[in-house]
C-alpha cells in the first residue's frame, strides 16, 4: 500500500514531491480529526505555522518573488487530488458554485424523497444564532457546523455592502445573536465595523467575535504574522496590517465554534447523538422513512421521556424530545432499556 502511495508522488528529493507529502500527512490529520472538508487557504497556514513553507518567496534582494507558496501548496493538493489521494470533494472551493433545483414527478415523491432531510427545531422556540465569517474560506470549513446546530452561515468576503442589506438584514432583527469569525486588524476593525454599522440600522442583536481576538492573537504570538490588507473603498487604496483567523487553525475554530453554540443550548447537541434506542419495532420496518400521524411516547434510562418519530432508509430511528431531535445507529435490542409510556 506504502509503495503505491509513493508511486503516485514526485520524486521526495524534489519540491514537488517534498511538498505533495507534507499536504497528503497534513490532510490526514484532518481527516483523523474530522476536519474534513478544509481549504487550499487553510493547509497553507497550517503548514506555514509549522515552519514548512515561508509566508512568502523573497529573491536575493529582499524583495517578493512573483510565485508564492499557497500556488505550490494548490499545485501539490491538485496533484493529490489528480491521482486519487485526497477525494476532490474534500477540498472545498468557496469562490465557485453550482445551483440545482430539485424537484420529483409529485408532491407526494417530493415530500418522501425529502423526508430524511427533515429536522426538528433545537433552540427551543427561539432564533438560531446566525453565524457570519469574513472569509469565504473559513464559512465553507464551517458550514457543515452550522447545518447540524441549524444556523445560518454567511460570509462577507471582506468588505460587503449591498450583501448586507440585501441579505442578511432580515436575519439581524429581534434580538439575534450575531457569532462573527473575523481578522483582528492590528489598527482598528474595519471590516467589522463596517459590518455591524450596516446591520444596526436595521435592528437590535447581540453581537460576539469568537474569532480571532486580541487575547487569541497575544496568546499565540501572531502579531509578527500580520500581512498587509487594502482597503478598496478609498482611492487610493489603504493600506492595513491584520492576522488572520486561519492562523488559529481549522480544528481549533470547529472547536471555538461548536463549544460557543452548546453553549447556547440548553444541552450540548452532542448529548442527543449518543442516544441508543433498543426493542424491536416491526410496525416500522419499512423500506422508506415516514413519519407517524401519532407517534409513540417512551421513556428510556435517563427518565427523559421521547417520541418515536420515524425510521431513515438505513434502518436509523428518528428520535424528538421536544424541540430536540437525534438519529440513533441501527436498532440493536437490548442496548438500551425502554418502557412504553
Amino acid at each position: 500500500m506504502r509503495r503505491r502511495v509513493t508511486e503516485k508522488l514526485s520524486g521526495p528529493d524534489t519540491k514537488a514531491g517534498r511538498l505533495q507529502r507534507e499536504c497528503l500527512a497534513l490532510y490526514r490529520e484532518h481527516l483523523r480529526d474530522e476536519a474534513i472538508p478544509t481549504s487550499a487557504r487553510f493547509l497553507f497556514y497550517e503548514l506555514e505555522d509549522r515552519g514548512i513553507v515561508p509566508k512568502i518567496y523573497r529573491k536575493a534582494d529582499g524583495t517578493p518573488r512573483a510565485r508564492t507558496p499557497a500556488q505550490d501548496i494548490s499545485d501539490a493538493l491538485m496533484h493529490l487530488r489528480e491521482v486519487g489521494l485526497i477525494p476532490w470533494e474534500h477540498i472545498v472551493d468557496e469562490t465557485r458554485t453550482l445551483d440545482v433545483w430539485p424537484y420529483a414527478g409529485s408532491v407526494a415523491e417530493f415530500l418522501l424523497e425529502d423526508i430524511s432531510l427533515a429536522r426538528i427545531d433545537v433552540w427551543d422556540g427561539e432564533e438560531s444564532p446566525l453565524i457570519l465569517c469574513e472569509s469565504r474560506s473559513l464559512a465553507g470549513a464551517l458550514r457543515s457546523i452550522a447545518a447540524e446546530y441549524l444556523c445560518p452561515i454567511a460570509s462577507t468576503n471582506g468588505q460587503a455592502g449591498g450583501f448586507l442589506h440585501t441579505s442578511l438584514a432580515l436575519l439581524a432583527r429581534g434580538g439575534r445573536r450575531i457569532f462573527y469569525l473575523g481578522d483582528h486588524d492590528l489598527s482598528g476593525g474595519h471590516i467589522e465595523e463596517n459590518t455591524r454599522r450596516v446591520l444596526d440600522g436595521y435592528g437590535d442583536f447581540e453581537w460576539e467575535k469568537i474569532a480571532i481576538t486580541d487575547v487569541q492573537v497575544r496568546k499565540h504570538g501572531y502579531e509578527a504574522d500580520a500581512v498587509e490588507k487594502k482597503d478598496h473603498r478609498y482611492k487610493p487604496p489603504r493600506v492595513f496590517w491584520a492576522v488572520e483567523t486561519e492562523h488559529l487553525g481549522q480544528v481549533p475554530l470547529m472547536r471555538l465554534l461548536r463549544e460557543r453554540l452548546d453553549a447556547e443550548l440548553s444541552e450540548p447537541l452532542a448529548v442527543f447523538r449518543s442516544l441508543r434506542v433498543g426493542g424491536r419495532f416491526s410496525s416500522l420496518r419499512t423500506e422508506r422513512a415516514t413519519v407517524s400521524k401519532h407517534p409513540s411516547s417512551y421513556t428510556l434510562r435517563d427518565g427523559r421521556a421521547y417520541w418515536l418519530v420515524g425510521r431513515e432508509p438505513n434502518g436509523s430511528l428518528m428520535i424528538a424530545s421536544l424541540a430536540w431531535w437525534a438519529s440513533s445507529p441501527r436498532v440493536r435490542p437490548g442496548e438500551d432499556e425502554i418502557t412504553r409510556r
